[in-house]
């Protein structure tokens, strides 16, 4: 039996959805909130039979995408296993799905548990974290997210997987120092060591960066937003002549990109 049959309900889940993150300490005071994108896939042709992707956006430009593979047991149960996280979930009923997990980083003393139910139209989703270190409440994190329709999805980005692939070998195997150049001072990450760039869609460009040691995805918007190819590189030249006059480094000449 396969993850789909032996877990029906997270099999609801599967497609886009896009919500608020609001993080409240134990008396109810917000202490962050952000914007999210989380794109639940079951894909056929990889080891993991569960592969999710969440992107977080902060209002002041701040992105972070993070993957969660999960592997299912065959009794009912997925696990997830990554350098970020460890943790387990199944379904309670028709409508709500558990999951328990520890961040590696911050010690198994702090445990979550969340609560995620579902719509009956398979629509909507109201999440709860509980976060307790030695059984003490620290704070929660309450979770609103909309199903994202497959043609918003298909709108979202207007350029296909050609155009994108093409940009990120150009800018990798050409200008990769390009990139590290844009996340330091356009992206605020003044520490990164490295970077290469991963994707871009009409909004802005991602890049994967080591700041501290730590892999992270950094976002830079466009100037404004864009539609067409040569817009791309229109784009990527003014971020890089930006990047240099903040970080007082002289360009390369204009041919050169």
């Amino acid at each position: 039996m396969g993850i789909r049959e032996g877990m029906p309900l997270l099999a609801k889940h599967e497609g886009d959805w896009e919500g608020t993150y609001t993080y409240v300490d134990p008396e109810g005071k917000i202490i962050d909130q952000h914007r999210s994108h989380l794109t639940c896939a079951f894909p056929a042709d990889s080891e993991y039979p569960y592969h999710q992707t969440n992107t977080y956006t902060w209002p002041d430009g701040r992105t972070e995408v993070h993957e969660f593979p999960g592997t299912y047991d065959g009794y009912g149960r997925m696990h997830f296993d990554t350098e970020r996280i460890k943790g387990v979930t199944w379904g309670l009923d028709e409508n709500t799905i558990y999951l328990t997990w520890i961040y590696k980083e911050k010690g198994s003393d702090l445990r979550l548990f969340e609560l995620i139910v579902l719509s009956d139209d398979g629509n909507h989703r109201s999440r709860t974290w509980q976060w307790l270190r030695d059984g003490k409440l620290e704070m929660r994190t309450l979770i609103n997210e909309t199903r994202v329709s497959a043609g918003a999805a298909a709108q979202a980005n207007p350029f296909g997987e050609q155009i994108i692939a093409a940009v990120v070998d150009h800018m990798n195997l050409d200008h990769p120092e390009d990139s590290l150049l844009i996340v330091r001072s356009l992206g605020q990450r003044p520490e990164a060591t490295s970077a290469e760039t991963v994707g871009l869609d009409g909004e802005g460009i991602d890049f994967k960066a080591v700041v501290g040691g730590a892999e992270e995805t950094v976002r830079v918007p466009w100037s404004a937003p864009i539609s067409e190819r040569p817009q791309i590189r229109v784009e990527v030249t003014r971020m890089y002549y930006d990047a240099c006059a903040a970080l007082g480094v002289e360009p390369r000449p204009a041919e050169e990109h």
